[in-house]
């Protein structure tokens, strides 16, 4: 649609947040049904149900379905199924760099001794 409505944001050094730009006229008309995505947010239950489904071998589509299932469908999530898979990949990604550090760490006593 190239719609040019946005609100930018500066993140300062002291953690505040300084809004840069605001530009509220849209080339289209606005569907009060996606505003669901306006605030998506994992919740730690979602998080650890994701996390247990993951460790179970339960592949990230049949667990973000049984989710959706669970909270009486896709859109009564507060997430996408896209927020869904990066946080099991980042998950994944968190497991082997700790593992990855630990056997390195390993390495090193060895060798040190």
């Amino acid at each position: 649609m190239d719609c040019k409505a946005r609100v930018n944001c500066h993140l300062m050094t002291d953690g505040s947040c300084a809004v840069t730009t605001v530009i509220l006229e849209h080339n289209h008309e606005l569907d009060p049904t996606l505003s669901r995505f306006l605030h998506r947010k994992l919740s730690r239950t979602l998080k650890r149900s994701l996390v247990a489904h993951d460790i179970a071998c339960l592949r990230p589509s049949k667990s973000i379905r049984f989710l959706e299932v669970e909270v009486g469908g896709p859109e009564r999530m507060r997430s996408t199924s896209k927020d869904c898979r990066n946080y099991i990949l980042q998950q994944q990604r968190l497991q082997t760099l700790s593992s990855d550090a630990a056997a390195l760490h390993k390495f090193f006593l060895e060798m040190q001794g």
